[in-house]
This record gives structure tokens, sequence and C-alpha cells, in this order.
């Protein structure tokens, strides 16, 4: 049996669409009250909002670019409740290789991708309410192995699992801190047709990895208990070529 989250706060970035969205619905239904983040999404935050259990009365939005998460946890700080579960999903995909980007290109996706997460984790481990708190950072598949095409995407996800795993050590034994790396989930907006298609040609599994199994790998790692300083890889086999 998982745990009881019915009435938890729980905190996730880029909730208003894609993945973020579909966990924000299972942790609604479950009884969870959600803060929905978002950026430049406002209006399918609010779609988002209406389709929840008991909508606007116990589920709310909070807006910010993480490229400016100050400001973003200067709004958190005014939150009328503490959080006890933080779901770091949000991250922008630069496909651009070392020698093609730019200082500005590494900056922004270093400080969206890792050092937003980062600081969030330190801000919620730093909650004085918080007893028994969860942490889920979003990593990648290509974490386990050197990814010569995507550069600082794949830098800053490294960076942050780095984060993550000493950050499980080190917020021990209230918080729990582990992490998703999933595989081909839903293509990037920037990433689609045959590009993604010839993705899904090297996936062991030969198939694409079900919004679903991403679901159940939040489940999973909120419900037990006995899990800390984790990386689940939900990616049809991919991190294994």
């Amino acid at each position: 049996m998982g745990k009881d989250i019915a009435n938890m706060n729980v905190l996730i970035t880029g909730a208003a669409r894609r993945i973020g969205a579909a966990i924000a619905k299972n942790l609604a239904n479950q009884g969870a009250n959600i803060i929905v983040h978002c950026n430049n999404s406002l209006e399918e935050a609010e779609k988002l909002l209406n389709e929840l259990p008991n909508g606007k009365l116990k589920h709310q939005i909070i807006t910010g670019d993480l490229y400016d998460y100050e400001s973003l946890i200067a709004k958190l700080n005014k939150l009328n409740c503490g959080i006890d579960i933080l779901i770091n999903n949000a991250a922008i995909f630069n496909i651009k290789s070392i020698l093609q980007e730019s200082a500005d290109d590494v900056l922004k996706q270093m400080t969206i991708n890792f050092t937003a997460p980062y600081e969030l984790m330190k801000w919620f481990a730093r909650q004085k309410k918080v007893n028994e708190g969860i942490i889920i950072n979003f990593l990648d598949q290509r974490n386990i192995k050197a990814d010569g095409t995507t550069g600082s995407y794949a830098i800053s996800k490294k960076a942050l699992e780095q984060a993550s795993l000493a950050a499980a050590v080190q917020f021990a034994p209230n918080i729990r801190v582990n992490n998703i790396a999933p595989g081909p989930v839903l293509s990037p907006p920037n990433y689609q047709g045959k590009g993604f298609e010839k993705v899904l040609e090297n996936v062991p599994l030969q198939k694409q990895v079900s919004v679903d199994s991403i679901i159940n790998a939040v489940d999973f790692l909120i419900g037990n208990c006995s899990v800390t300083g984790q990386i689940l890889y939900v990616d049809g086999g991919e991190h294994l070529i």
C-alpha cells in the first residue's frame, strides 16, 4: 500500500503541461494539494486547475521563471502553507553541441536545469515545518553515459544528479531525495518527426515510454519510505546502450 498523501502539499515545477500536468492530476486524485508552477503557460495552468478535484478551492498556481529562481523563491515564501513534496520536473532542452553553444546558451540551460532545482531543494529543506519531506528530481537517461550531442543540457542533468545524491545524505533522515531518469516519453517541441522515431529504434524495448510509467515511478518513490538517493531509469533500457 502506498503512502497516504491526502492533504499533503505538492509543488511541481513545469506542471501546466505534458508530464508535469499528468503527475499533478495523478497526485490530486490521491487527495494531495497541488501547487502548479508555470512560467509562460498560465492559460494551460488555469485549465489544469479546473480539471483537478475541487479545483481552485484546493489547488493553486504559482508563476515564475526558473532563470530568475530568487524571485520564484520569494513568492514561495509568501505561500500560506508548507510544502511536503517537491518535484523538480521543469527543464529546457536545447539541442546544441559544445562548440555550437554560446555562453548565454550554457548559462540559461545550467541555471534552469541545475541551479534552480538545486536552490529549490535548499529552500525546501530549510522549511521549518518539513517532516518526512520528499524530493523527486527529473534527470535523463543520458546521465549514465557521455553525450556528445546535447552540450550543457547533459552537463546540467549530471550536475543535478550529483547534487541530489549529496542532498539525500545531508537531508536525511527527515527528507528523502530520489530521481527519475526518463527515456523517450514525449517528443520535445524542437525534436519531432523522424528524429524521434529514430531514437525509438535504438531503445531495447522498442517502444516509447508511456506517461503512465512515469506516474508509476513517482508513486513508487513517494510511497516507499526506505528508498533515498536512487536514480530510477524509466527509459525502456535506453541507458544500457
